[in-house]
């Protein structure tokens, strides 16, 4: 792209979302840029920021005509500029639309990579019942004086009062953490411009400590428990005899599905830390952990020695995915089964293109909204040899 276009302001009609959320608009020249706060079939007023060589990214200066999906923001730091908090990307478009949105942009990326999906079980996308006030758990950011989040694609802290998404206590939590405020233990190292803060559901605002992270478990509790039924369901009828290796278990919220399903061995792999002593606490019959680094080279030579009859394969990885993918098929020759879940599409349809490479086929798929008011959706599949 013309580096001269930088900074330069037009009109355009914006024809899709890209992969990020961000809606698609053609400058003149044929180039296009990506505007964030932009809906399809809008037409905007916007100002490019950054030029790169094939694309482009722009301000959203003015909305000329709304698109019909567009609604008033409820929240009153939501917004585009520093200082406002972006966290909730997707907060002005009615939520029937971000469902159909994020169908769209999973099938498209199968296909545009194409992944064949003639004789794959192709369900319904599942809602969240909560719009808002559904994040069991958050990361603030803060200053000592302030609390907040980041403004999108910048360091600039956007001070909030309140967090619509947040669940009832978790709210409760922050308002807590704000009456404290100014905080000198929340003050940043001079390294630093703040210091971050977890807060969850299973805590108060006296355990908030600056700088420790809590265990990962899923950010939306009802649709946790949805994705676990569909994984009990989707094992039920496996032979319970046969082994299970279950990939980046983390505490073991699916780990807990698999041993209530009846299954005699589950041999469940995580990082050593925090996760996996929690799911060894757990005791769970037909269970055993093991502590290695999954993105480690040479990393299958240790799973295929402790478990080289594995036949069924579960796994939730990380946003990163199944980074070193080639080494599973070359040790684990008996896995006729494999059950991804994962959230981030870009590296799900990677991932599965190169299993398809390998003999398996995609035989069910399954969009779930685990985090409304943004362009992020869960998936769940199956797929088989």
């Amino acid at each position: 792209m013309d580096a001269s276009l930088l900074q330069e302001i037009f009109e355009g009609r914006v024809r899709s979302l890209s992969a990020k959320g961000m809606g698609v608009v053609e400058h003149p020249s044929g180039i296009v840029v990506f505007v964030r706060g932009a809906f399809p079939n809008e037409l905007v007023k916007v100002q490019i920021t950054e030029v790169e060589k094939r694309y482009g990214f722009a301000k959203l200066l003015e909305v000329l005509e709304p698109s019909t999906e567009r609604r008033p923001s409820p929240c009153p730091h939501h917004g585009l500029d520093l200082g406002h908090c972006s966290g909730c990307p997707w907060l002005p478009l009615n939520y029937k639309s971000q469902l159909e949105y994020k169908e769209h942009r999973l099938l498209h990326s199968l296909k545009r990579f194409n992944i064949d999906l003639s004789e794959t079980k192709v369900l319904p996308i599942i809602p969240s019942d909560k719009e808002l006030g559904y994040r069991n758990r958050a990361q603030l950011k803060s200053d000592g004086k302030r609390v907040g989040f980041l403004s999108e694609g910048s360091k600039v802290l956007a001070p909030i009062e309140d967090c619509l998404a947040m669940t009832d206590k978790n709210r409760e939590t922050l308002k807590a953490m704000i009456s404290t405020l100014p905080n000198d233990a929340w003050k940043p190292s001079p390294r630093f411009l703040w210091s971050f803060l977890e807060i969850d559901e299973w805590m108060n605002a006296s355990e908030v400590k600056p700088n420790t992270r809590r265990p990962f478990f899923q950010g939306n509790s009802e649709q946790n428990l949805k994705m676990r039924q569909w994984l009990k369901e989707r094992v039920q009828d496996l032979n319970k005899e046969q082994t299970v290796l279950e990939l980046f278990s983390g505490s073991g919220n699916f780990t807990e599905v698999l041993s209530e399903s009846g299954f005699k061995r589950i041999v469940a792999v995580e990082v050593q830390g925090e996760g996996i002593k929690n799911l060894q606490n757990k005791n769970l019959p037909g269970v055993e952990t093991h502590g290695m680094d999954l993105f480690e080279k040479g990393v299958w030579w240790k799973v295929e020695k402790i478990c080289p009859e594995a036949e069924i394969l579960v796994m939730d990885p990380p946003r990163d995915g199944l980074v070193l993918r080639q080494g599973l098929f070359k040790g684990l020759k008996k896995l006729h089964t494999i059950v991804y879940i994962s959230c981030d599409v870009e590296t799900y349809t990677r991932d599965v293109k190169d299993f398809v490479e390998h003999g398996f086929k995609l035989t069910e798929l399954q969009a779930l909204d685990q985090f409304p008011q943004t362009p992020h959706v869960e998936i769940l599949s199956v797929l088989r040899r």
